[in-house]
């Protein structure tokens, strides 16, 4: 491997050389975490940018940098994320800044659609954007009004979502201004601020109408570059050649209410894995069915089928709560080992591709079970190909850990 690589050497940067050799010396199944994967890509991106400076000791300068190199996977007491990257996990202390920050402005389409309720079933109201009239509001602004609504009320679950996040503190921090027309502070409508206006409020000390003081002038805040996974550059080097294939595969465009329902079973095994101490039960899912439905619609299931396919989503989660061995199946308990939607990067030729196994744990004895669940139809050659990708999930095991899985099994779930 290093030998091809100085074979192409000459032209071709360093940074893209070193890439390629840690790809094909399988540095990717080295890491432990996506961070450390991001830091090899910082690592790569602060190589080619000195390699730009041509500086006159190359090595000398890579080492003074790396002396300030900031590492992701460094351990750490705080943790900074998204509101949706934190869903599903705990922290004993949870601070929400800048609450106050208003949303960028509304996009007005040439076209607004919105699907409505009507006595004789699911209807659809269109309208056309036209000229603003504030004094005769038409059917566009009114679907407008729908959207603005139901965007509050999503922004309205993503802050329970922050908030509930916390096991013993909750910080929220947040910034006001002075409202002249009612002589009191106040926010900017439609923030998280907002909604918790009442609570900040109520904790405020007396305030009196601030001193004005003149703006100062912006400042530009600097670029920051964005950091990103390139893939891997072309260069003159032996690759494995890939057999071409002997068949086009065939063109099928999947059903997206089976998709939702699909992606709705996997979300709802791996958060009752996640959450196994909370004892969960078959009534517990018919007493929240619309939690089982909000699911559905987030993963795109259609307004018209959501009720049937609710019924078999709990029908579905049932028979798995209703059986010991399938219990088993989901329950980290026993084991030494237990993972649900577990990522695995593998190397396909020149790239990187990531695999989501919706099952692994490793027993008592030291031998790893795997899973993966369907929802699908289960004809024979459907079967083969689950059989297949069984198959390559039980190669990544042994490829990451050494070790073979001894039972891979596919779950298929039954609405019976």
């Amino acid at each position: 491997i290093l030998s091809s690589a100085i074979e192409a050497s000459g032209d071709t940067p360093l940074s893209r050389l070193v890439e390629v050799c840690w790809l094909r010396l399988r540095g990717p199944y080295a890491v432990g975490s996506h961070d450390e994967l991001d830091n090899a890509t910082l690592f790569f991106k602060l190589l080619r940018t000195i390699e730009e400076e041509r500086p006159e000791d190359l090595l000398a300068t890579v080492t003074e940098r790396l002396e300030n190199f900031f590492s992701g996977s460094s351990q750490s007491h705080v943790k900074l994320m998204t509101i949706h990257k934190a869903k599903g996990l705990e922290f004993d202390m949870v601070i929400l800044p800048g609450l106050h920050r208003g949303k960028h402005g509304t996009d007005q389409p040439l076209l607004r659609i919105q699907d409505i309720q009507l006595d004789a079933g699911l209807g659809v109201l269109m309208a056309a954007r036209k000229r603003k009239d504030p004094e005769n509001p038409g059917l566009y602004d009114y679907l407008g009004r729908l959207e603005t609504e139901q965007q509050d009320h999503e922004s309205c679950r993503v802050l329970y979502v922050a908030a509930t996040r916390a096991k013993s503190e909750l910080h929220l921090f947040g910034g006001w201004k002075w409202n002249r027309k009612e002589q009191r502070p106040g926010c900017a409508s439609g923030t998280f601020m907002d909604m918790l206006w009442p609570f900040f409020e109520q904790n405020m000390a007396e305030v009196n109408e601030p001193d004005i003081v003149e703006p100062a002038s912006p400042v530009t805040p600097p670029l920051l570059p964005q950091l990103y996974l390139e893939n891997e550059p072309e260069l003159v080097v032996a690759v494995e050649a890939r057999e071409p294939a002997n068949e086009y595969p065939e063109l099928r465009i999947p059903d997206p209410d089976s998709v939702a329902l699909g992606q709705a079973f996997h979300q709802w095994m791996q958060l009752m894995h996640d959450h196994w101490s909370e004892q969960w039960s078959s009534d517990w899912f018919h007493q929240h069915r619309q939690a089982l439905a909000s699911s559905l619609q987030m993963a795109g299931a259609s307004a018209r089928n959501l009720e049937p396919l609710t019924d078999r989503l709990t029908r579905m989660i049932g028979n798995v709560l209703a059986d010991d061995n399938h219990r088993g199946m989901v329950s980290p308990e026993g084991k030494t080992g237990s993972w649900a939607e577990l990522g695995i990067v593998s190397q396909e030729q020149v790239h990187l591709k990531r695999n989501y196994i919706d099952r692994l744990y490793l027993d008592a004895s030291g031998n790893f079970g795997l899973i993966d669940y369907k929802t699908g139809e289960s004809a024979p050659e459907q079967r083969e190909k689950w059989a297949r990708q069984l198959e390559r999930y039980a190669s990544l095991v042994k490829a990451v850990s050494g070790n073979e899985v001894k039972d891979p099994r596919i779950y298929l779930a039954e609405t019976a």
